[in-house]
Parts: structure tokens; sequence; C-alpha cells
């Protein structure tokens, strides 16, 4: 089947349009009637594959006779989906099968038009039915089989509920321009019909529900409006004197979709009679940002952060995009670096986007389906645009508008965040790799519990299932001749990152004297190179021919990356799984077991020669690069991973399920699972899918596929218990509906000390973006290790999930001291921690001098982790980490501190604009500072300390006290960033938190005052402290004692330190949580 094609600008008039859609639902019809099918109970819209998998809808509803006056003519009344007029609000569920009423008043707010949950299902199931029709037309090139009459149903269904909810606004005008008008004549039940119908319905819907969230978010938050004029110039704010963002003059194939006032949805159209092939490179023009930000993938699972000014060094596959506009004014209150933009390359229904910048300062799209036989014409939703002047609060509303326009993922903020991310946990992983065993961690069990810091969450990572060999893609030479398994004998700590023997070691060890002078090859030449120079491409040649199985025979020994899945259920060494479980409960007092796998079950999936498998009707796919891939297709992520080419994948293909069985394969995972007493999963390698799209509908359609049906399958049965890890592709990020949780950074690397500094940084602007989506997981690390105050610290301030993954034995219970309570709980922030304003554009890691700052906020108080991290980054030439500086000359650099700095802390603060900043590394109170008075803080090399920021609440000392700082909310609307003091001896308190913690600032959960008086709620044991601007005469709740400094109490000379002896925690007498007390102060 050739090509489908389809003009994107106007097609039809109205009444053409009107009498071409009744001729075709008057057709159908005639189908349906000869098929005798009831239409009387009708069964809800869904996703309604044609081979055998459908979803059930959310809703269905019957819509009312035409309408006078209505702007679609009457529809015949066998395709009457829709009663009603679908306009969002007085929903009324009734029982599965029946119809749906909604009841709506006369005008609709455009807040409930794109919060609307019926319009947010249509838009949903309209997603999955296109996908369906599109799966089916490119997965099966030789089609024989019209589509189902199920199907068709479905999709006339959801095609008039479209027409029925876009009455208005800018779906409406594009319906009204819209029509399948090339479909062929007495052919309105075609593949062709139906998914031209499907893209029609989605881009209405889209630009409706976008149009709403626009104009319902626009006037807040200092949005600025981003327009593309006559002349190919998109602006930052108003009229032809808006500032300048792209010139796209000489871009004729690039359009831009105006939703509101200030939103921008760029697409891309194939030149007259031609196509978009599967791969197209569009440029953008040239951008005019001063400094910018890019989230780029370094590897097909993982992305990491680049800063820069010249687009030019905008690194291939950008994913997520931040600049500041050049020295211009923009709208009011804006001046020289005060405008923010934000570019999100989208993932549609076939293609998916990222930003390449390109020599000369201009910039580019590449789009990709991940599927050589699909081309399309047009690709609408490419790239989001927006501008503001709070780059925190834009990327936000960014997010709400993409999630709710592609309604394909959902922001974290609607998700339940799982409770064990509160309880610290131990990982399995760096403690033994795949080698774990039940006797390993029952005793490294009992070092945490007899030193205070007891796992309440394990993570039984890699090694647990039941595993092996492909013996038919794998020749039986290399089988027979394969040494022993070259990690058998060695210690955890001897295997590199990935629990594997290193190339050269292995060569050195097992393979002889010419396989080491390949493998130093492979460094020195082949590794550093680009995709297409000659040391890569005759590598590629001799490892896909000459070398073949001598590169088989080490992922075979040295790894794990060659097996695939064979069995559900646990292998030898945890059979039955379940007594393992119990016996860590039980015993060992942990509440929370999550168990590791793969997206398609292990690193090459499952094993289609399996007999337990073969229920699944596993297919072998190979990655869409060549040798495998057809018309020379490699895919972009190549350009950023030369090395995948030369992959254990590559070389025998990954089995995955069928798609029609997914859920069925998910399912029975996780259902075994949930029988032995496991409560979540840790889901690894999600990446996998966005490169096997090529027979199966493409990258992004796939993926999509599998990960929600994974999603489904652990909200069934594991309570949404998910950690989606290896998943930073936008194809993942962007298919999230209900995942909670999902890793920031590439792995922990206990060996390499270059990679630490990496792995910060990574973990903190990440979370700027992924944040938005599910919370970010900074990963494990090792307390006993010489970088562990720095992944302490960044866990402290990450609002990230507290684990380690120490070897048993081998652990700093300082360090664990300093994050973890007795009881096994955490002081979390409730939000992903991130960079603060000015370090969004510097580098860490590289330009020597600036410290990296993460600013996060507890209940009442603030916290600020500053790093010390030049030295090591990512080198996205090398394809490796490279040192910056020599070892011996690694800069000291100062972190220049404010309280504004922690975002909304000072506007939102209401009481007296003052606040004490405390060193939780020196456990000192440091100075009393005003809102934009800068602390310096000087750092070593690799050290960092976590700062508490915590504003002073005035106490009144009589009836009718303000508790505000007199005359300063009003002459400083802002929030209290001025530097004026009504009265030095006014009388507040700051509750700074529990002593000896990283975030001790968690530990108060609220404060109250009277008069002269104050109260606070607060969690914890041991110390507790405060500063208050005079000594108070009694304390309730714990032995206290004042403690004063004058050097750093500054101008409230009678002001200092109360600290409160809270009981120790037993639980015997509180239970298996430390309990909330009162501390009251009185004066």
């Amino acid at each position: 089947m050739g090509p489908l094609r389809r003009s994107p600008g106007p097609l039809l008039g109205r009444t053409a349009r009107i009498s071409r859609v009744n001729a075709m639902m008057a057709a159908i019809g005639t189908i349906f009637l000869a098929g005798n099918v009831a239409m009387t109970a009708r069964r809800p819209i869904g996703l309604a594959n044609p081979v055998k998998s459908h979803m059930s809808s959310r809703v269905t509803a019957q819509s009312a006779q035409g309408q006078k006056g209505r702007a679609f003519s009457r529809i015949p009344p066998l395709f009457q989906g829709i009663r009603g007029h679908l306009r969002g609000r007085g929903c009324r569920d009734t029982a599965v099968g029946s119809t749906l009423e909604i009841q709506t008043p006369a005008a609709t707010r455009s807040v409930e038009v794109y919060r609307d949950p019926v319009i947010q299902h249509l838009l949903e199931d309209v997603n999955g039915l296109l996908d369906a029709v599109h799966v089916e037309i490119y997965s099966n090139p030789e089609i024989s089989s019209p589509p189902n009459v199920d199907l068709i149903r479905r999709i006339y269904d959801a095609y008039e509920q479209t027409l029925s909810i876009c009455k208005e606004g800018q779906g409406y005008q594009f319906l009204q321009k819209e029509s399948p008008e090339n479909l062929p004549p007495g052919s309105p039940g075609s593949w062709e019909c139906l998914l031209s119908l499907m893209r029609i319905a989605q881009r209405a819907l889209r630009k409706h529900v976008g149009s709403a969230y626009d104009e319902a978010t626009s006037t807040r938050d200092e949005v600025l409006s981003v327009r593309m004029g006559a002349d190919g110039m998109v602006r930052v704010g108003d009229g032809e004197e808006g500032a300048p963002l792209l010139n796209l003059q000489s871009q004729p194939l690039v359009f831009g979709e105006m939703l509101g006032k200030s939103s921008l949805v760029l697409g891309v159209k194939a030149p007259e009679n031609k196509t978009l092939p599967a791969q197209s490179i569009v440029p953008i023009g040239s951008t005019y940002v001063s400094h910018w930000l890019s989230i780029a993938r370094q590897k097909l699972w993982w992305m990491s952060p680049t800063v820069g000014t010249g687009t030019d060094k905008i690194p291939k596959e950008t994913q997520f995009f931040l600049g500041k506009l050049k020295n211009r004014a923009v709208g009011s209150g804006g001046g020289a670096g005060g405008t923010y933009v934000v570019m999100l390359p989208l993932v549609d229904s076939v293609f998916r986007t990222a930003i390449y910048g390109r020599d000369g300062g201009d910039l580019e799209l590449r789009l990709e389906s991940g599927d050589p036989n699909i081309n399309l014409d047009i690709a609408p939703a490419s790239l989001y645009i927006a501008a503001g002047k709070d780059p925190y609060k834009l990327v936000e509303r960014a997010f709400g508008f993409v999630s709710t326009y592609l309604g394909t993922f959902k922001l974290r903020k609607d998700k339940i965040t799982p409770r064990s991310t509160d309880l610290f946990g131990w990982c399995t992983w760096d403690a033994f790799y795949s080698a774990v065993n039940p006797k390993g961690v029952l005793n490294g069990l009992n070092a945490f519990r007899d030193n205070g810091t007891p796992p309440k969450m394990i993570i039984l990572d890699d090694g647990w299932q039941s595993t092996a060999n492909d013996g038919d893609k794998i020749s039986q030479e290399v089988l027979e001749d394969l040494p022993d398994d070259a990690r058998e004998d060695k210690n955890p700590a001897e295997l590199e990152g990935g629990g594997v023997v290193a190339p050269d070691q292995y060569s050195k060890e097992n393979a002889g004297f010419l396989a080491m002078i390949m493998s130093t090859f492979y460094d020195k030449c082949v590794n550093p190179s680009p995709l297409r120079s000659p040391f890569v491409r005759l590598w590629r040649w001799l490892a896909n021919n000459v070398l073949k199985d001598q590169l088989l025979a080490y992922f075979v020994s040295a790894t794990d990356w060659a097996k695939r899945l064979v069995g559900l259920e646990s292998n030898g060494k945890f059979n039955p799984l379940s007594n393992f479980i119990s016996t860590v409960k039980s015993q060992k007092g942990v509440e929370y077991v999550y168990c590791w796998h793969a997206l398609l079950g292990y690193w090459l999936g499952i094993d289609p020669n399996n007999k337990d498998m073969q229920r699944f009707d596993p297919r072998i796919r190979y990655p869409c690069i060549q040798p495998w891939a057809k018309k020379k297709y490699d895919a972009n992520i190549l350009e950023v991973e030369p090395s995948l080419a030369w992959t254990p994948s590559t070389f025998i293909g990954v089995g995955i399920p069928a798609r029609e069985k997914a859920e069925e394969f998910y399912s029975s995972i996780h259902s075994y699972l949930k029988s032995q007493g496991v409560d979540g999963v840790k889901v690894d390698a999600q990446a996998v899918p966005t490169v096997l799209g090529s027979g199966e509908g493409g990258g992004p359609s796939l993926t999509r596929w599998f990960v929600q049906a994974m999603e489904k399958s652990v909200r069934q049965y594991l309570n949404n218990s998910l950690i989606a890890c290896m998943a930073h592709a936008s194809d993942n990020i962007f298919s999230f509906k209900h995942a909670p949780v999902a890793r920031a950074s590439d792995d922990f690397y206990p060996k390499d000390e270059r990679s630490h500094s990496q792995h910060v940084t990574t973990n903190a602007y990440n979370s700027l973006f992924l944040g938005q989506v599910a919370l970010p997981d900074w990963d494990c690390f090792h307390s006993q290790h010489p970088f562990a105050e720095i992944h302490a610290t960044a866990r402290a301030v990450g609002g990230c999930p507290v684990y380690v993954s120490d070897r048993v034995g081998e652990h700093d219970f300082d360090v664990l001291r300093k994050l973890v309570l007795p009881d096994g709980t955490t002081y979390r922030c409730p939000n992903p921690g991130v960079p603060t304003r000015d370090c969004l554009f510097t580098n860490p890691m590289r330009d020597g001098k600036s410290a990296l700052k993460v600013f996060n906020r507890n209940a009442v108080n603030g916290v600020i982790g500053v790093f010390n991290l030049q030295g090591h980054e990512w080198d996205r030439d090398l394809h490796d980490l490279r040192d910056n500086f020599p070892k011996q000359a690694l800069p000291q650099v100062t972190a220049t501190v404010t309280p504004s700095d922690i975002e909304g802390l000072t506007q939102s603060h209401q009481g007296i604009p003052r606040y004490v900043l405390f060193s939780t590394k020196l456990q000192k109170l440091l100075k009393i500072s005003k809102p934009l008075q800068e602390t310096q803080i000087p750092l070593d090399p690799h050290t960092s300390d976590a700062l508490i920021i915590a504003p002073l609440h005035r106490v009144p000392e009589n009836p009718g006290d303000s508790t505000n700082n007199p005359g300063d909310s009003k002459t400083n609307p802002e929030g209290n960033s001025g530097d004026s003091m009504a009265n030095p001896g006014i009388l507040a308190v700051a509750p700074i938190g529990a002593m000896g913690y990283m975030n001790g600032g968690g530990a108060v959960e609220g404060v109250g005052v009277g008069v002269r008086e104050a109260r606070l709620r607060v969690r914890g044991t041991g110390r507790f402290g405060l500063f208050v601007t005079r000594r108070p005469t009694r304390v309730e709740g714990g032995e206290w004692k004042f403690e004063t400094d004058n050097e750093t109490t500054g101008e409230f000379s009678e002001g200092g330190m109360v600290m409160v002896d809270l009981p120790e925690y037993d639980p015997e007498v509180y239970g298996s949580r430390i309990p909330t007390k009162e501390i009251r102060l009185y004066f």
C-alpha cells in the first residue's frame, strides 16, 4: 500500500463537507444493517485494535437529533452515538453499556473544557483508535482483510462526538475547513477513510483543548504572547514590536498554529505532491536567545544537560529547551535577560521530534517515525513554544499545555506519590549485581537495622528472574567454546557499572593478545569518533561480520545483556519468592519490596522458543538500524550513541510479545508478583521499544503501547507502585499516564570517580523538566565512598527517595544518620529539587568558578544544597566522561546564597523580612539575612553543604498585634524583599529543624503563634533547634537550653538558638512511626 496523503489546507466548504460525511455515514449504516449489528445497546468507544485487542472506553453518549442552527447538519439516526452536547459539566455515570447523560449550562468556561474528563477521555480514545488504524496499515503492508465492523462503528462514534464537542473555538474552525475529501468514493469503511477521520478528529480536539488551556492559564504567571507573523518571524510580545525568537522566513514547510494568545505549536508539511519520509530534517531558522539550557539524550536510555550561548552548539537529540531572549525588554517589567523561552519537541501519533543545532547558528527539527515504511504528508504537532518572566512557572505551564494537548501523559501533580518514597531503602544492584541471593540480602538488612538506619523498602534488582541465553540465535560454536562465566569468581567490587567485566580486562584474561589490540583500537579510535567517521564505519563492518561471534562471546560470558526471559516465576535462588518476601517483612522490618524487571521482560526480551513464553506470541524484532533496516535507515539515536550498532540486540534481536498480548504479558508478571507479596516494581530498559518500531507502526507507537499496557497492569495489581527506569526518550516520557516515579539520571557508578559530578548535575537539571511528569528518582549511592557526602546532600535536597546500594558490611552510618530517622523514614521535600535561577545557564562541572545550587522547600522553611562539582562531565563528542582539570588542580569555588534563591519563599512569607541561614554541615547558624543579602559559602573541590533557610515568624506581644512586619507587606507587595526593619527588638521565632540531619528543616510541620507564645509541630527525635529574637521564659516539649552568638545574630542582639531535646524513639512506646510532637515557647 502506498503512502497516504492529505493536504493540510482547506478542503471542502461546509455544505460539501456535510453531504460527504452524511453519505459516508449512510454507507456505513448499510454495512451495520447488513451485518445485523444491534445499535440499541452501544458499547463504548475505545481502543479497538483490529488484531484482537481493545481497551474499553470510559464513557459513551448519544447525541440529540440535529439542532436548528447547528453548524453540522442532521446525522442519520443510525450514527447518533451521542445524546446531549458534551459540554463538560453535570456528568452522571451510569452502568456499563448504558449512556452518559451530560447536562451543561449555555456557556462553558475554558478551564472546564480542558479539565473536562469526558473530553480528556475522548481525546485518549481518538489517540488509541488512530494508533490502532495506522499500526494495522503500516505493520501489514499487504492487508487482505477489511476493517472489522466494531472498529468502524467506534471510529464513526468518536468522529461524531468530536463534531458535537467542537462547536466553537479553534477546533470548530478547523472542522469547518477540513474534510476527508481524498477518500475513495464509495469506500467509507476503508482503512484510508478511518485513518483520515481520526487524524481530523485528533487535530480538532487538540485545538479545542489546547486553546482552552491557554485561555484559562495565560492571565497568570507573567505569561507572554508568542506569535508567528505572516513574515515567518516568531516573536515574543504583542504586535510587530515583539522581540524576535525564531526566523522562519525561508522555511515554507513549517507552519504555526496559534492556540490562544500565548501558545504556539509548529507543524511540518510535505512539499506539494510529496510525503514526509520516515526521517526528516527540517530547518527552523535562526534563534534569538543569549543563553540556553538543553536537556538532550546522551545514550539510548538517558539524557543530560548542556548549557551554552551559541545555538550552533545545541546538542543532537535535544528533547527539552529553555533559553533567555537576547537583550531586549518584552512587556511590562521586562528587561535585559528577563524573558525566558521554552521549546518542547513533541511526540505525535507517528513522529517524534528533537532539536539539533546547526553550523551557522540555525536550528533544525529532526522528525523520526522509527519505521522506514511510514510516510505522511503532515506532522501537525512537532514543536511547542511559549515564553514568560518566571522560568519555573513557564516550564510548569508548558508541560501542563502539552499534557492537555497531546492527551498521552499526565502530570506529576495529578498522580499519587507512593508512600514508599518517604522511607529509607536499600537496592541490591551495586551490592550484588545479578549474583544477588537471599542470604546476602538478609545479612545486609541486619547491618542496617543494628546501626539505627533500618531500610523499610528494598528493591530486589536484576538477578531473581528465570533467564537464559538464546541457543537458537547464538551459534553453538560460540556457546560451546565459551569460558566459564567471567564474573563467577569476582567480587561485585571488581565489576564495572552494570555488573560486567570490563572489555579490556576480559580480553586480557580470556581472549588473547589480538583481542587486546582490538580492544585498545576500539577505546582509542572507535569510541570517540562520530557515527560516519572511517573508524566507526570500519568497526561497524567488522562487528557485524568478522568479530560478531567474539563480541557475542563477551556479551554471553561477561554480561547479562544477551539473555532473554524464559519464565515468569523466580529462579532457583529465590524459589519460592514468597518465602524470601515473608522473611524480610516479618523478621527484618521491611514494609515494601519492589522487584526489578525490564519493560520487555529482560534485556533481550522474552525467548520465543520457550514454551512458557509462546502464549504471548513473541516475535524477534531488530533495532531500526542497518543492516536490519530497509532503505538504509539508521535511527537518529545512533548519532548520539554509535555503539548501538554492535550490541546484542543488533546481533540477535529482541523478543517482544505481540501487541495484542501485551496486557496479558504484564498481567501475568504482576499478578504473580502480587501473589508472592511484592508491593511494587522497578521497570527498566524502557527505551528499547523506541528503536524496534520497524514493522510495528513506528517507535513512538510501539513504545506508548507497551508503556501504557505495563502501567495499566501495575495499577491493577501493585497499587501503581512503579519506578520507571532507563526511560529518558521523549517517546517514554510523553507516554507516562500513571508512572509516579522515574529515574532522573544515568546510574551511580561506584568505581568511576569521574561520573559523580555528572551524576548529581544531571539529576538536578533533568528534574526541572522530568519533575513535571513524575517524581525524579536520583538513584542509589554508596554511603562508604569518597563522594558519599555529595551524594547524600543531593538526596537530602532533591525531594527524591533516599536509598543506597551499599555492599554488605561496607557502610558509613555517620552519613546515613544524616538522612535516616530511627524509624526508617526520611525528611523528604514534597517537590523535586532544581537549580536556582542564577545556575540555570552555568556549567558547574567545567567553568572553574560556578557552584551548583539546588533549592527546595519544606512545609515551613527552605533548603539549598551547594556543591563544588568542578572536574568531570560527559563529552558528547567523545561519548564518554572527560577530565576538565588535572586532579591536583581542581578549583575551589564560592557559592553565593540569598534567601530569595528559594523560589516563592520570600514572596509567600508574610512575617518579618529576615531569614536564618543554618549550615547543616557545620551545624552552625551562619547569619540572619535580608531577602536579597548575599552569603558567601566557600567550597573545596568535591564538597557540599545543605543550608536551611528559615523565615522569622513574628510573635505578638499584646492582644490585637499583627503577626506581619508593620507596614512591610503594603510597601513591598512582592513579598517582603525590602531591607527595612520596623523594630530590631521585635519578638519572633524561626524554626530550623532537627539537628544533625542534612534536611532537618523537614522536621517542622507547622508553626502557630499567640500572644507571647509560639507553637511548633515537629516530627523527630534528639535535638531540635530554632532561632528566637529573645530568650523564652519557658519551653514545653523537652529539656532545653539557650545559646547566643552576637557575631551571627546581627541586629537581634538579644537573640540566640534554643535547643530542645526531644524524647528518643522507642518502637514499643510509639509504634512503627515517630509521632508528631508539639513544642511550646513562652516569652
